[in-house]
């Protein structure tokens, strides 16, 4: 290529950049003053039509319905249906019986910690938690992106923005989730890990056990890995916050949640099972979802030593190692016992880990053909969840591929190690 293309292919090059950075940018926006709107309106969206025709409570209204009980003056309720019923028609000023009022079972560390809440109006404080899903969301991303990646300032933005107005982060910030903080708190546990920093990996760990079933397979990494000091701050970290709970919600509740918890998965009329993005989902169409959901969370627990021989191969490998996590992220989704499609927002760690930057000219011209392929199924997870919607049939086999592609990928890597 001669000078003068080598400078008219740039100039292209940057022009398509600069409409790429102005689409998502506006975009971006867009859905954000969408969904401002909405609570901005006279009757926030807290209640809606589920998929059986009945009204059920988006997930900020049961966070805020806990945080109530939480606070109240018999917190030990906090798992009780009747009260959970109560609290929340007076919550939404309804005398409607929404589903999902009798199904929050909440970890007990996460409604001892969000009890303050209650003290604002629920708008207010759903406007709180979306800035601080926002913001968690921004800092995950730049922490690994920027400061762990060194990736250049456009394709941070890029990615940042395609991730943050995909359709799986306006799910979450629509229905007020968590699924950002574990974003951040996985984020935190991958800083650790990389930098060696025993403190961050526990601490980010322990956070994230506010969804366990995410955390259950990256405890078997951890032990791979022999990383005591990191597991033992996480079990005192959760043993504090565990004891905190107990004293706020009493701890007939810690003792039971187990059972709570258990009861609750397998209710159909309020977990929409069927309607998950996992293994447990695709059963449910073949048996009862009881005994689905048993052989989900086998399935999970057979998954473990596989996850421990990956992790016993990174050795000092940082490529390996962002690898083998983000590998994790989509075992933990595919294979969990209980994964909502907005949790799919997760994938987005992957994404941060392993996008080689925002170009897909540069993801064109990648070597390894499993890399090339597991980029544009990245890409496909952002464009494909708008045009057909945030459902399983959509996150599920784009899951199934992206673990494919990369245990293929990481294969390539260890050929490379051993030459």
């Amino acid at each position: 290529m001669t000078q003068a293309q080598t400078s008219k292919f740039q100039k292209y090059r940057n022009l398509a950049r600069f409409g790429a950075l102005i689409y998502l940018v506006g975009w971006t926006l867009m859905q954000f003053g969408l969904l401002a709107i909405l609570y901005i309106a006279p009757n926030p969206p807290f209640l809606f039509p589920n998929y059986f025709g009945r009204k059920s409570m988006t997930d900020f209204a049961k966070i805020y319905v806990t945080a109530k009980l939480a606070a109240s003056d018999h917190p030990e309720k906090v798992y009780d249906s009747e009260s959970m019923l109560k609290v929340a028609q007076e919550v939404l000023h309804t005398t409607e019986k929404p589903d999902s009022s009798e199904s929050t079972a909440y970890t007990p560390h996460m409604a001892a910690a969000i009890a303050p809440m209650s003290k604002l109006p629920i708008v207010t404080a759903y406007w709180l938690w979306l800035l601080a899903s926002t913001a968690s969301a921004v800092t995950a991303m730049v922490l690994i992106l920027k400061r762990e990646r060194r990736l250049d300032n456009w394709s941070t933005t890029v990615i940042t923005l395609a991730i943050l107005g995909s359709i799986n982060s306006m799910t979450v910030l629509l229905a007020g989730q968590t699924t950002w903080y574990m974003f951040l708190f996985f984020c935190i546990t991958y800083i650790g890990l990389s930098r060696k920093n025993d403190i961050a990996t526990g601490v980010g760990f322990a956070l994230a056990t506010i969804k366990p079933q995410y955390s259950f397979l990256y405890f078997a990494g951890l032990v791979a890995e022999k990383r005591w000091r990191a597991l033992l701050i996480f079990s005192v970290l959760v043993a504090l916050m565990l004891t905190y709970a107990g004293f706020v919600l009493g701890w007939e509740n810690i003792i039971n949640y187990p059972k709570i918890i258990n009861q609750n998965s397998t209710n159909d009329a309020t977990w929409f099972p069927h309607k998950m993005c996992n293994v447990r989902a695709l059963l449910c169409y073949l048996m009862p979802d009881q005994i689905a959901y048993k052989i989900g969370f086998a399935i999970t627990l057979l998954s473990a030593p596989f996850v421990y021989k990956l992790w016993r191969g990174i050795g000092e490998n940082a490529e390996k190692r962002r690898w083998i996590f983000a590998i994790t992220m989509l075992l933990a989704l595919t294979l969990g016992p209980h994964v909502n499609c907005y949790d799919c927002m997760l994938v987005g760690v992957p994404a941060i880990l392993t996008l080689p930057s925002g170009s897909l000219i540069d993801m064109w011209q990648l070597e390894s053909k499993p890399y090339r392929w597991w980029c544009f199924l990245l890409v496909a997870y952002a464009v494909l969840g708008w045009v057909l919607g945030s459902n399983n049939y959509v996150f599920i086999p784009l899951d199934v591929a992206l673990i494919v592609s990369g245990l293929m990928h990481l294969r390539t890597l260890d050929k490379v190690e051993a030459s």
